[in-house]
């Protein structure tokens, strides 16, 4: 049996920062109507990355925007 070990290197901060910024802008368009979240699974969809925006925050020690 081989194992490999993961070369990757965590993201930088400024890398989760950027991502949470996106995020950001994402819901605030869909929350101006902007984008449409019309069916429940997009409103699914919104909550989840709702979620994944708040755990980005935490890593990162606020907002991002």
């Amino acid at each position: 049996m081989v194992v490999m070990a993961s070369t990757r290197r965590p993201p930088s901060h400024a890398t989760v920062q950027d991502a949470a910024g996106m995020l950001r802008r994402f819901i605030q368009a869909v929350e101006a109507g902007e984008l449409a979240a019309s069916t429940p699974q997009d409103v699914a969809v919104v909550r989840r990355l709702q979620g994944a925006l708040t755990a980005l925050e935490a890593v990162t020690g606020g907002p991002s925007c």
